[in-house]
């Protein structure tokens, strides 16, 4: 049996209004951490992961629901899975790919911040392992940047953090984008409708979610083998058509290359 599913230690300050955390412990790799909690995921306003004092993780409760409905998995109410790794890629590769390898000496917190409510408050959490690796060199990502769309109509997003060990996994604009087109050093890499991208989303097993452009290179199932490779010359640019001037967010899934390969 490769992961191994085991509780995890006590949050430590749980109560409504507050941040709960707790420290990982090092030597396996972390491949989903369950949060099972009375909380909803409207209370649950920020889950972090920080690795030595870099935020891999940032997302909210309700962004770990899209997520998941989006991927097509099976959502329980009180259970929040902190994905590193996407269990139902097509090989064992590609569904292994970004687990969290920790090694020895290294500092990993999680925390929840809490929203307000009233009544009894549970929060605990369940990991989801395998073995411990001499090196880390994928190291998963999932964060917010926010798009200033100024005007309606096409509006580029230029400052998105890209580069050569920078890979995209998926990427979700929460806004009305009508069409998306990505381009790198002028060669257009996607440019696809809304409407045509939810299509094909739909018949090869993933759910697209309302008011969300979700552009994703992994939908075929290679979690690995499809990721798009942000690397550029001169730029590399979002270019999204929008029915409304204002800022969208965007939540991202990326790998980020930490290592050489071997």
């Amino acid at each position: 049996m490769l992961t191994v599913q085991k509780p995890l230690n006590s949050f430590n300050g749980v109560g409504y209004g507050s941040k709960a955390s707790m420290s990982l412990p090092v030597g396996p790799t972390y491949n989903e951490i369950h949060l099972i909690t009375s909380l909803t995921a409207a209370q649950i306003r920020q889950v972090s992961v920080v690795l030595n004092g870099d935020t891999i993780i940032q997302v909210s409760g309700s962004d770990l629901v899209m997520m998941e409905k989006y991927k097509g998995h099976y959502i329980e109410d009180g259970v929040f899975v902190i994905p590193f790794t996407n269990p139902t890629a097509k090989n064992q590769n590609g569904g292994m790919f970004g687990g969290l390898v920790t090694l020895a000496g290294e500092n990993i917190t999680l925390e929840v911040e809490i929203g307000d409510g009233s009544g009894a408050l549970t929060l605990e959490a369940i990991a989801f392992q395998t073995p411990a690796q001499a090196q880390r060199i994928w190291l998963s990502r999932i964060r917010t940047h926010v798009m200033q769309a100024s005007a309606e109509g096409w509006n580029d997003f230029t400052t998105f953090p890209a580069g050569a060990a920078i890979n995209l996994r998926r990427v979700y604009f929460k806004g009305a984008v009508n069409r998306l087109k990505i381009e790198r050093d002028n060669l257009i890499l996607f440019d696809t409708k809304a409407t045509a991208q939810a299509v094909q989303q739909k018949r090869v097993g993933r759910f697209p979610q309302s008011g969300i452009y979700i552009f994703d290179p992994t939908m075929y199932g290679y979690e690995q083998a499809d990721v798009l490779n942000t690397g550029y010359q001169s730029e590399f640019v979002f270019r999204a058509d929008v029915a409304e001037a204002k800022p969208i967010p965007i939540l991202v899934e990326s790998i980020q290359q930490v290592a050489a390969l071997a």
